[in-house]
């Protein structure tokens, strides 16, 4: 199985300003029983050269609530939506989430589920949206992470970072 989800994160770049999520793999092991190849995270702020648009405190949906039935790991990719009357009634938007750890970092193990809830920095992968987005998204904002039209996770907007500053071009 985390053959087949690494897989999949490593495929998911399907968009130009995607390819630069692609780099996850390090050929340092982490302990002596480690394989020589495994797979970490790389920070998207050291990917991309700015900080986070937003961030948002989630709380993943139980299956019986119509969520998943097993939390993701970091890298996880779902869209994100929010309520708006500006968009459009098929819209969700690709802001994907970086989960930090309880001290406020980002983690970087990618081989155990993140916490049911917590905090999580929030980044809008095509940059030229973050134009329609800067005067949305605002503090005390509820989204959701969605998988498809299915809303796994509540999310609600704790902090903007870079949302109004980050570039607004791909590069």
């Amino acid at each position: 199985m985390e053959f087949v989800r690494t897989i999949h994160r490593l495929r998911a770049g399907r968009i130009p300003e995607a390819s630069q999520f692609n780099s996850d793999i390090s050929d340092q092991p982490s302990s002596p029983t480690s394989s020589k190849f495994e797979i970490m995270h790389a920070p998207y702020d050291k990917r991309l050269g700015h900080p986070a648009d937003f961030r948002v405190r989630y709380r993943f949906y139980s299956k019986g609530e119509g969520g998943r039935s097993d939390i993701p790991y970091q890298g996880y990719r779902s869209d994100f939506w929010y309520g708006h009357q500006d968009h459009k009634s098929n819209e969700i938007f690709m802001i994907w989430p970086e989960f930090e750890d309880s001290f406020g970092a980002v983690i970087l193990e990618d081989n155990s589920s993140v916490a049911e809830n917590g905090i999580a920095r929030m980044w809008v992968i095509v940059p030229q949206s973050r134009i329609y987005h800067k005067e949305k998204i605002k503090i005390g904002l509820i989204g959701y992470f969605m998988e498809g039209w299915r809303k796994v996770a509540e999310c609600e907007v704790i902090e903007i970072v870079g949302l109004g500053t980050n570039p607004t071009q791909s590069k």
